[in-house]
């Protein structure tokens, strides 16, 4: 029977600059992608099934003009997939990783772009079956909101933070997601709609979203508000919420200059109507205190809005329940 070869490899570099090496590659090739690398490597065994005691990759980028990364980026004749003006800032891959048998342990895996950082630890076991394991974290530091303003067209004055711990299990075809999104002071305009201070945690899986406390003021109202969402295939949503002065004269004006698009149903040719609705359907309750009402043509007292409703589809034909509104 033939034997199978076995390796025993050590290699390594100092940094060096990747001028050189991008003007080879065919997709980097002219492009003026410049920066730094080194990496570090070990393996040995069987070539068929290799131990790697040792994989490092450090990777430092420099900043990319829009027309770099223009350039980089796959385009369609005629289109862009980037708003105008976007670049990248400076941004650093740190990567340090072995695998022993079919197990691969992420020890350090860190990015950072600007002010962002982010880092990713864990295993993945089984490498070599139709799914692995998985077990994952993502821990990010506090992101500015401000960083992806040139992202969002139409959205101005971006403020606060975010900060982002999450977690994978399970295997590749089939994860399960947890955890946690922290916002803080978090805020913007949009077609003169002022969102401000938004603070509070987003808890999260592949099942559910909660938010146990959100705060923050909308067009000068102070809002709070309490949800739950659970169970995508037949959702069950819940929703708290107060707000102290809604000002019924700025949402007419966003109504009016953002008119809402009605989706297209599908359609049946055979019978030559919409297709029913085959989507989840939704059971939903809650209530939504506002406490006073502005409008250029009348003032309102307080408003409340209870529900407690089941059959919730864009349909309205297994719709139920109770609807309750107040207003002085």
């Amino acid at each position: 029977a033939a034997r199978i070869p076995r390796l025993i490899l050590e290699a390594g570099s100092n940094s060096f600059e990747l001028s050189g090496p991008a003007d080879i590659l065919p997709l980097t090739r002219g492009k003026g992608l410049s920066g730094k690398a080194s990496f570090k490597a070990a393996a040995k065994g069987p070539v068929d099934a290799l131990d790697i005691p040792v994989l490092e990759l450090h990777l430092e980028l420099a900043a990319l003009s829009p027309e770099t990364l223009l350039a980089l980026l796959p385009v369609e004749k005629g289109k862009s997939p980037l708003p105008a003006g976007i670049g990248l800032p400076a941004s650093r891959l740190d990567f340090s990783a072995s695998k022993s048998g079919n197990t691969v342990d992420l020890k350090n895996v860190s990015v950072s772009a600007g002010d962002m950082r982010a880092r990713i630890s864990g295993r993945v076991g089984a490498v070599d079956s139709k799914a692995p394991s998985l077990r994952l974290t993502l821990d990010t530091d506090s992101i500015t909101f401000t960083s992806f303003a040139s992202f969002l067209p139409g959205i101005t004055n971006l403020q606060g933070k975010a900060q982002l711990h999450a977690a994978v299990a399970g295997t590749a075809t089939e994860p399960k997601v947890s955890g946690t999104l922290e916002l803080n002071d978090a805020g913007a305009e949009y077609m003169k709609q002022k969102l401000e201070h938004f603070t509070g945690t987003v808890r999260f899986s592949e099942t559910s979203v909660e938010i146990p406390k959100l705060t923050g003021r909308v067009n000068g109202g102070e809002l709070l508000l309490k949800f739950s969402a659970a169970d995508p295939k037949a959702p069950t949503v819940t929703l708290h919420g107060s707000l102290s002065v809604l000002d019924a004269g700025a949402l007419e004006a966003l109504m009016a200059t953002a008119p809402g698009e009605t989706a297209a149903k599908p359609f049946d040719s055979a019978q030559g109507k919409p297709s029913p609705y085959t989507g989840p359907v939704v059971r939903t309750s809650g209530d939504f205190t506002i406490e006073k009402i502005t409008h250029p043509n009348f003032n309102s007292g307080k408003a409340v809005l209870e529900w407690d409703l089941k059959g919730v589809t864009p349909e309205f034909k297994l719709l139920d329940g109770t609807p309750k509104l107040r207003v002085g």
